[in-house]
Formats: C-alpha cells, structure tokens, sequence
C-alpha cells in the first residue's frame, strides 16, 4: 500500500471536469507557456498517441475518498495552465477545518475570502495538506529554491519516517 505522497500540480484530481482535456488537447495557445505546452507536451507523437487511443479519462480520476487514512501534501499553482487548481483546493479542503481563513484580518462577511483559508495555512505534514503558490504556473514549483523548499521538506519528513507516521512539520524546523 501506498502511505505518505507528495503530488504536484496533479491533473488527475478532478479529471472528470473539462479543464484537463480541454487545456491539454483542444486549446488554441496564446501565450508563450501555452505555445511550449501545446508544442512539447501536447503535439507530441506518442503523448497524443497515448492519450487519443489509449488513456481513459474516467479509469484516471484521483478521488479525495482515496486519499483519506494517507498523510498526503499536494502541491498546487495559482495561475496553472492545464488544471483548475482553484477548484481542485476547494475540493480537497471541502469539509476541513482549514477550509476557512482564521487570519485576524481577513473579514468572514465577504464569503470568498474567509473559504480561502486552505491557502494560507501552514503546512503540518498530517492529512491532505495543500501547499498553494499563487503567482506559478503548471510546475513552476521546481524553478527556484524558495518554492522547492517546502516541496522538498514534505519529501524529507515523509521519507524519514518510513510511511504514516505520528511526527509532524515540527520535525522539519527543528532540523534547520
């Protein structure tokens, strides 16, 4: 069995909804990030291959159900350009504690920005923690060492414990 995962900007969760397929496969690109995605990803001979004969959008859908009972950090950009990465945080902080902003300055009356709490918590290492950049795109997450930083403690504390494990993001201060 599977126990603690790191997912960057995973395309599977919510692979149901459009934005994937249609992203990927159909979008005509416009911008410079678009035109590298459209030439290197998706205009590939055995990417396009694959995925217009052989890939089976439903047998490939990631369900939040099917990563309860794992300690699970999922990585997601802001401005991604094949996923809904807004979506894809709202359902996965869905019925959390964290799915609410409990910062002092941040009004509840508004709605919008009190449910966007899932952002701007801290990670803990327990559960589906969501790790959100706002300003990246799809995968930008590896360019700089300041963005691969909580990436990479995610990794080192799920690793050092050997799988579902009582220690928590703790562990990762006191080591630095």
């Amino acid at each position: 069995m599977i126990a603690d995962m790191v997912l960057i900007d995973p395309v599977t969760i919510l692979l149901h909804l459009p934005d994937v397929a249609y992203n990927f496969t159909r979008r005509v690109p416009q911008s410079a990030s678009e035109h590298q995605l459209w030439y290197f990803a998706s205009m590939d001979m055995g990417v396009a291959h694959s995925l217009a004969r052989h890939f089976f959008w439903s047998e490939n859908v990631l369900w939040k159900e099917s990563l309860e009972g794992r300690d699970v950090t999922i990585s997601l950009a802001g401005r991604d350009l094949i996923v809904n990465t807004e979506a894809v945080g709202r359902y996965l902080a869905e019925g959390s504690e964290d799915a609410y902003d409990e910062r002092d300055d941040v009004s509840e009356e508004g709605g919008l920005l009190a449910q966007e709490g899932w952002k701007h918590r801290p990670w803990r290492g327990k559960g589906i923690d969501i790790l959100w950049f706002d300003d990246l795109d799809h995968a930008q997450v590896f360019d700089t060492p300041a963005t691969r930083r909580p990436v990479l403690e995610a990794l080192w504390v799920y690793s050092a414990s050997g799988g579902n494990s009582p220690r928590i993001a703790t562990d990762v201060e006191e080591s630095q």
